[in-house]
């Protein structure tokens, strides 16, 4: 079987956590893989999962990463990027 060549790449883990973000629990995502796919894997993957919003989803993920990667003068925390993603979801019409 070939290998694919994929723009991006994610752990599940990651992509949970990403997820639950965007599902309104920013805050629970840093080191949460019980809750991820114990007591919420049903409702992040199953109930509320859609296909075509998770690549629009990693995507902006990598573009928030690259920004603050770019900006040395702002502390780099990943509980930061799930929080911009939330607010992304959240409020689609702002500009952020």
């Amino acid at each position: 079987m070939k290998d694919e060549d994929y723009r991006y790449k994610i752990s599940m883990e990651k992509f949970g956590q990403l997820l639950l973000a965007v599902s309104g629990f920013p805050e629970k995502c840093a080191n949460q893989k019980q809750i991820i796919f114990g007591s919420m894997y049903h409702s992040l993957f199953i109930e509320s999962f859609d296909l075509e919003s998770s690549v629009p989803l990693i995507e902006d993920y990598f573009k928030i990463t690259n920004k603050y990667s770019n900006i040395h003068s702002i502390n780099k925390m990943e509980q930061k990027y799930y929080y911009i993603l939330h607010l992304i979801r959240k409020y689609p019409n702002r500009n952020f």
